[in-house]
């Protein structure tokens, strides 16, 4: 805990704006001591926009949309919160980096993020001989999966972010299941996941197509809890 969490008892509306905006809203909350449907009824007391479904997958890859500004509000409305009981908790595992891949690559493959309702069917477009010969000289970026503690509780808006910053092996793997066991999670989710050969175009600098996370419905499962150490045994155990 900071020097500053220990000193101050309250945090105000503008330092929970520019904190939503620098960090995922799971790592925000933990910071500040709240469940993640506790800082969202806040933010939306508050008037406080927060980044869209995507937006810290699109700020790595250099395509995020601008900062929503924060809005103004009646005079009489409490400005001030104060921190939560869960102060001090486990942090959620930040964004996936890439890494092994120079700046000049870098430049040169910057990808396009769009997002959209479906996922149009069938093999992805041919790339020009221009691209292709642009991606031959590039390395591709080795993806690192985040480090999950040995149980982690996630919502369908946090699985959706991990689904779309981690590809689904490397994904499955740090919560120790099976590519087929995360993919059955995410269908009961309702969580839509990436196309076949959507890392490769990514990682060749095409523009790419993201499913937007749709409201659920009725049967949709809204949280899951990952047991990670208990998955990962069970695997081990299979493997005898």
């Amino acid at each position: 805990m900071s020097e500053e969490t220990k000193t101050i008892k309250t945090f105000s509306r503008e330092d929970l704006y520019q904190k939503l905006w620098k960090a995922p809203i799971t790592r925000v909350a933990v910071e500040l001591g709240y469940s993640y449907v506790e800082l969202v009824k806040i933010c939306t007391d508050l008037r406080i926009p927060r980044p869209p479904a995507g937006y810290w997958y699109w700020l790595q890859h250099g395509a995020a949309p601008e900062q929503v500004p924060l809005p103004p509000i009646p005079e009489s409305t409490q400005r001030e919160v104060p921190f939560g009981r869960r102060l001090g908790g486990q942090s959620p595992p930040g964004p996936s980096i890439h890494v092994g891949e120079s700046d000049e690559c870098k430049a040169s493959t910057a990808p396009t993020i769009r997002q959209r309702r479906e996922v149009p069917q069938g093999t992805a477009a041919a790339t020009s001989n221009e691209s292709s010969a642009e991606s031959a000289r590039c390395v591709s970026p080795t993806r690192a999966a985040p480090n999950f503690p040995d149980a982690v509780r996630m919502t369908r808006e946090e699985l959706y972010w991990h689904v779309w910053t981690t590809p689904m092996q490397l994904l499955s793997e740090a919560l120790g299941l099976s590519g087929v066991g995360l993919a059955k999670t995410c269908r009961q989710m309702e969580v839509p996941t990436p196309g076949r050969g959507y890392w490769a175009r990514l990682d060749a600098g095409q523009s790419v197509d993201q499913i937007r996370l749709l409201p659920p419905s009725a049967g949709a499962v809204r949280h899951w809890t990952f047991n990670v150490a208990a998955n990962r045994q069970r695997r081990e155990d299979w493997a005898v």
